[in-house]
């Protein structure tokens, strides 16, 4: 149904199943045309570039993913990657004379796990940590520890990337959260399931990216800020004052009243234009996040019904059959058992990925029935083998 928007992607992968579209999703065919802009672009502009892309395209994908997300008035940060924003965020939390108290999960991204040990490790914060397991008791859990001490920030995800597992009810969830600031890590979230961010005040922050369900590729991650944030990074470049460049007073280190406060340096801004591209596609297409969403909720369920009875289906990890990510997680309860079923897979020209003992098969759009029954036939057949 989907799948002539991805004709490049699915051709060069001829034979191949890719079932790893949580990790990287393939991209749209607008998207090279898209990257054939940006050079054409920079070729027109050449040093007055900058003032282009951030007058036309940076404002147009503003609007394009507050559309998608439901919010107004927000301030938008575009960086390489979300590592870069995350720490930029936390730098401007850091202080000299007291660590930085975090309550966050067992759950999160390696990349925040492992910079939040490395902060550890220095004396500069210390961090409380709640098991997202058991799923059904998590978001009482994590609000109750909440209040037990006065934490400068809450960082968590609403899908967690070790299990599909999704936070619905995401503004009653932060709601009743107590910390100084919030910062929502919607990389497994943004363009999968569908997101209302309207709640968002002005202590709560939210970050992702376009690398897997946008569909647009590395490089296109962003950090949504309040309008009158005030945090000022340590870690800062020259992008976050941009408004003062020709007028630098090194007396006083200023900062941009927008979203460039948390901005960095020279980025690459191809994947801006393929963002925006994806993004456009879909809006023009009228093909939705709900959309999206219920195609892929369908293919998992059938999926789950045609592998009942197989190891697989025992291995599965419990999810809220309501409200769930876009992959299913498999727990082995061994690593060298997980990357052999992930082996057994991939000689079947099935492309899957783990995490320790977890096996994760992603759901798209460009996946139709055809593929899910190959699917589930591979899976019958080695079942043995497992």
């Amino acid at each position: 149904m989907y799948k002539s928007l991805f004709t490049h992607f699915l051709k060069a992968n001829e034979g191949k199943y890719h079932f790893a579209c949580h990790s990287h999703h393939y991209w749209p065919d607008c998207s090279r045309e898209a990257q054939l802009a940006y050079w054409d672009d920079t070729a027109k502009y050449v040093d007055n570039k900058w003032g282009y892309f951030f007058e036309k395209k940076i404002s147009r994908l503003d609007q394009l993913i507050s559309d998608v997300l439901n919010i107004k008035n927000k301030n938008f940060t575009y960086a390489p990657n979300t590592h870069e924003l995350v720490y930029r965020f936390l730098s401007s939390l850091i202080r000299r004379d007291s660590k930085l108290k975090i309550i966050s999960t067992d759950s999160e991204f390696y990349s925040f796990e492992r910079q939040i040990n490395r902060l550890i490790e220095e004396g500069l914060c210390e961090v409380d940590i709640v098991p997202t397991y058991p799923y059904s008791t998590f978001k009482e859990r994590f609000s109750k520890k909440s209040h037990e001490k006065n934490y400068q920030l809450a960082f968590y995800s609403n899908v967690f990337f070790n299990s599909g597992y999704a936070i619905d009810a995401l503004a009653e969830f932060s709601l009743n959260i107590k910390a100084d600031y919030q910062l929502i890590d919607g990389y497994h979230s943004f363009m999968a399931v569908p997101l209302d961010l309207s709640f968002m005040g002005d202590h709560t922050y939210f970050v992702a990216g376009g690398y897997k369900y946008a569909s647009a590729g590395e490089g296109s991650c962003f950090l949504i800020s309040p309008q009158c944030s005030t945090l000022r990074p340590i870690n800062t470049g020259w992008f976050a004052d941009l408004a003062h460049l020709d007028t630098v007073d090194n007396s006083k280190i200023q900062y941009s009243n927008d979203g460039l406060r948390f901005a960095g340096a020279t980025q690459d801004y191809t994947a801006i234009y393929r963002f925006i591209a994806t993004l456009e596609m879909y809006k023009d297409k009228k093909i939705s996040v709900e959309t999206i969403h219920q195609y892929v909720i369908k293919n998992e369920d059938y999926f789950i019904t045609g592998i009942a009875g197989t190891k697989f289906a025992s291995s599965a990890i419990k999810q809220n059959l309501n409200f769930r990510g876009h992959f299913l997680a498999f727990d082995f309860n061994d690593s060298t058992r997980c990357l052999k079923v992930v082996e057994l897979l991939k000689k079947e020209n099935i492309i899957c990925d783990s995490r320790n003992s977890v096996l994760r098969l992603g759901f798209c759009i460009y996946q139709d029935q055809n593929d899910i029954d190959y699917l589930i036939s591979v899976i019958k057949k080695i079942d043995k083998e497992i």
